[in-house]
């Protein structure tokens, strides 16, 4: 306990006494420290690393980035923000080929660094003792017990091969990219090899580059070949790989009217509440069968109220992360979204640590793919970043991304009740298979369905909405001999039918497939004539009660 309660005492004096800047060769410490207590704790792997600080070829005059033989740590530059901001265990970070969306990224902490230099921030209790545990040797105590590995195990790219599909541009003689967005999309529906088919088709001329012409993706008439989707293309990849890849890629990219270029392309991750019609959050859920429960959501949202005030909505950084966490736990990943000086900017949420660090997947071929935390502030009570001051107010996410569960109706139906009992009705999932049966009452027996099949029962793969009637007739050899000697033509008809029987016609009654009365008629003769052109087009049953016997024949009518 002493030993314990000094420590505490070295640790809160160092507080007082820690420097608002931090020196390269303490932050290089504070990495190691992190490098080792927590990423490799608990793994027989041990450190070996030397740290190179490659701060100065990058325009981050905020951040220190420490590569390692095998992975790497970027640490605040100043202790107002939190000391580790991202981390990765594979590759090297290399300034000259950042990832767009990850430059933003870390552009975004640059920024919230320097606005807490400029206005004298003082760091919170949580951040304070964080830098002073690993300054001190110490590493960081998990935030949880709880943990997602990275879902995704796909490293795709923008170009080259990906974009195979994209728009050319001719004054540029170079095809463009696919864009974050579309790559992001494209992973997120990779690792749920989800739909086989699409929905639907949609066109249009984009905006910044109308001489591309009109771009049209058929959804509704493309198998997605998911088996032909590697984890990454190559020069070594086959043409049905590269193509499969690309025209997912393609389709993503004009779902949502990604504005294309071979420099940059660029869409919208959500919606905003409504507000633009073609968004990824849209696109997943009308043209690919995703939930129709995702939704997109800004972390912080920025709108002119009535009296142009700009005006703030808020979600609480525990709810923001509770909210993430949550989809990770239930092994959704999560489209995350930025807004940077050149526009929107998309990647994919796959897992945590215990740190609240999420595993982030840029889609830049793997490169930079590491864990990250979403603020480099400490957060305020209530607020985003720290205090009053609005930092990360472009973060978006689409929460519950997952395939639809579909659902279709069979409805099971008898021709008469008074013949016999159907079984089998119900709501079930697509591609479920049901058994429906039909059981015949005294004096009757069952004859097929309406659509021809005789099995009884029937089992029958769902996938779609449907209606089986069962028809009966009756076994007594009166029936028989009226079954036999009533004859209906022309059949199919296209308007009047005429109907003949051995013993007389009490009455006709035309049903639909449904089992309802389309036409009753009355009749005191062994001859009808029936005029239905009235009726739509179908296939109805004809009930024929005759006068003598009571007896009643089914027969199967065809108009057309």
């Amino acid at each position: 306990m002493r030993k314990i309660t000094l420590l505490s005492i070295l640790l809160a004096l160092t507080m007082v006494l820690f420097a608002k800047h931090v020196h390269m060769e303490t932050a290089k410490y504070v990495a190691k420290t992190f490098w080792e207590q927590n990423v490799l704790k608990g793994n027989s792997q041990k450190s070996t690393n030397v740290f190179y600080d490659i701060s100065g070829q990058t325009d981050f005059s905020n951040l220190y980035i420490f590569n390692t033989d095998n992975g790497f740590v970027i640490v605040s530059a100043d202790d107002a923000a939190k000391p580790i901001l991202g981390y990765s265990q594979q590759g090297s970070f290399a300034p000259n080929n950042i990832p767009v969306n990850a430059r933003e990224w870390l552009n975004e902490y640059n920024s919230e660094i320097k606005y807490a230099i400029d206005n004298n921030i003082e760091a919170g209790a949580e951040t304070l003792e964080a830098w002073n545990k690993l300054r001190n040797g110490i590493g960081l105590a998990p935030k949880s017990a709880r943990t997602v590995s990275q879902l995704l195990t796909t490293t795709w790219n923008q170009a080259p091969y990906y974009n195979d599909l994209c728009p050319y541009d001719y004054e540029e003689d170079a095809r463009s990219v696919t864009g974050c967005a579309a790559t992001a999309m494209a992973q997120l529906m990779k690792y749920w090899n989800w739909p086989t088919q699409g929905y639907g088709s949609h066109s249009y001329i984009p905006a910044n580059h109308p001489e591309y012409g009109t771009l049209s993706a058929d959804f509704g008439n493309t198998i997605y070949d998911w088996d032909n989707m590697p984890n990454a293309l190559t020069p070594e990849s086959s043409s049905a790989e590269i193509n499969a890849v690309a025209t997912l890629m393609y389709h993503c990219g004009v779902s949502m009217e990604m504005n294309y270029s071979p420099h940059g392309s660029g869409a919208y991750a959500i919606s905003y509440y409504g507000q633009l019609e073609y968004s990824a959050e849209n696109a997943l859920r009308d043209f690919f069968g995703y939930s129709p429960s995702l939704n997109g959501q800004c972390r912080s949202y920025r709108y002119l109220d009535g009296d142009d005030t700009l005006t703030y909505e808020v979600y609480p950084y525990d709810e923001w992360m509770s909210m993430l966490i949550d989809d990770l736990d239930a092994n959704r990943p999560i489209y995350y979204g930025g807004q940077g000086p050149d526009g929107g900017h998309g990647f994919i949420f796959d897992g945590y640590d215990n740190n609240e660090f999420f595993h982030v997947n840029w889609g830049w071929a793997g490169y930079a793919d590491g864990y990250f935390t979403i603020d480099a502030l400490e957060p305020a009570p209530g607020g985003i970043g720290g205090g009053s001051y609005q930092f990360n107010y472009d973060q978006t996410a689409i929460f519950g991304v997952e395939p639809a569960s579909i659902y279709y109706t069979v409805n099971v139906l008898s021709i008469s009740s008074a013949m016999g009992s159907v079984s089998g009705s119900g709501t079930y999932s697509a591609g479920q298979q049901i058994t429906i049966s039909a059981t015949a009452n005294n004096g009757y027996r069952f004859t097929q369905w309406n659509d021809g099949n005789t099995d009884n029962p029937r089992t029958i793969t769902v996938t779609e909405n449907a209606t089986y009637t069962a028809m009966f007739a009756s076994v007594t050899n009166i029936q028989s001999n009226i079954d036999e000697g009533i004859d209906i033509f022309p059949n199919p008809t296209n308007g009047t039918i005429n109907i003949t029987s051995q013993e007389k016609i009490s009455e006709i009654e035309i049903l639909n497939t449904l089992g309802q009365i389309a036409m009753l008629m009355k009749v005191d003769s062994d001859n009808a004539t029936c005029n239905i052109s009235d009726l739509p087009n179908g296939v109805y049953f004809i009930k024929i009660y005759s006068s003598g016997s009571n007896n009643i024949s089914v027969k199967k009518l065809t108009k057309e």
